[in-house]
This record gives structure tokens, C-alpha cells and sequence, in this order.
């Protein structure tokens, strides 16, 4: 599919519904997502990964995965290393879960063209 996604959106901040949009729109056009009717909603759409998109992310995330043992391979060898690392990952998943990120109000998708 490889339809312009028009969207009415309420977004915090604002500056991200042409962000958004656009990138919805390239995501379709490179046959990695694609536009769905929404069931529970027949005004909108939904957008959800194409067999080929999901291939890229799992190549991706296998790609990502290879380099992050190449990287800690050697700082593992470290003595006290691996500790260290396990106590960074908890610091950053709890930044994570503690930091309020803006999200979307309300989305309603329209095809057009």
C-alpha cells in the first residue's frame, strides 16, 4: 500500500503530528507497515507491520544483539565489570519507567488518494 496517511491527531507536544505522519507515510511506501481498518473504530485506521517489515526488525535487532556482545566481550573481562553493567541497567530502566513521555490523546487516520 502506498497511500498518503492524512491524520487529524492530538499530540503533546504539537510539533509532532507532521513528524508522525510523515513517517507513517514511509514506513507504507517502503512496504514495512501498512494501513488497517480500525474494528473498533470505522472512522480510522490502524498501522501494523508488513511480513517484509517485520524481517527488517529482526534482522535489526539480530544485527544490534551481535554488536552489543562484540562491544562487551571485552569490557565484561574486567574484573567487577558485569556488576557494574547489571546496576547501569537497572539505573536506566528505572529512569525509563519513571520519565513521563508525551502521548497521543486521540488518533484518527484517514486514507486519501
Amino acid at each position: 500500500m502506498s497511500h498518503p496517511v492524512c491524520a487529524r491527531r492530538t499530540v503533546n507536544p504539537p510539533h509532532l503530528e507532521g513528524t508522525v505522519t510523515y513517517r507513517i507515510e514511509q514506513l507504507i511506501k517502503q512496504d514495512l507497515a501498512e494501513c488497517i481498518p480500525d474494528p473498533s473504530d470505522s472512522r480510522g485506521y490502524l498501522i501494523r507491520l508488513t511480513a517484509h517489515g517485520l524481517a527488517v526488525i529482526e534482522c535489526a535487532v539480530k544485527a544490534s544483539a551481535e554488536h552489543s556482545r562484540f562491544i562487551l566481550d571485552d569490557v565484561l573481562e574486567i574484573p567487577s565489570a558485569g556488576l557494574l553493567f547489571v546496576e547501569l541497567l537497572r539505573a536506566y530502566e528505572h529512569q525509563i519507567e519513571t520519565t513521563k513521555l508525551p502521548r497521543l490523546k486521540k488518533v484518527s487516520k484517514r486514507l486519501s488518494g
